[in-house]
């Protein structure tokens, strides 16, 4: 074995811890994503006042009707602008490291 199929196999061998890695990270990231969704719908029940259940009339447009969903709207906007930041710096974070891992492979 020589030091060139040595290297070959150093960079394989990190290629896939690298993408097991990965692969936690990202079964992780989806449970607490699950988990935060969860939580998410059943403080929506509770600030609803409706503590029984969901009726008909919870899950229609008609609950906007109400004067009071001024801070549902701004918190689902809110929400809503902090999940696009987090993606666009994810993003960014990986688009870095692959272009750091190809400076290291050439």
């Amino acid at each position: 074995m020589d030091t060139n199929e040595r290297i070959e196999r150093m960079h394989a061998r990190a290629r896939e811890l690298r993408d097991k890695r990965n692969k936690q990270i990202t079964a992780l990231l989806g449970s607490a994503s699950a988990v935060l969704a969860v939580a998410l719908l059943t403080c929506c029940g509770y600030l609803m006042g409706n503590r029984h259940g969901y009726s008909a009339s919870d899950l229609t447009g008609s609950s906007m009707l109400d004067a009071g969903v001024g801070g549902y709207v701004l918190v689902a906007v809110l929400a809503f602008g902090v999940g696009v930041v987090v993606t666009v710096v994810i993003r960014f974070l990986r688009m870095k490291s692959e272009q750091r891992g190809n400076d290291t492979d050439e």
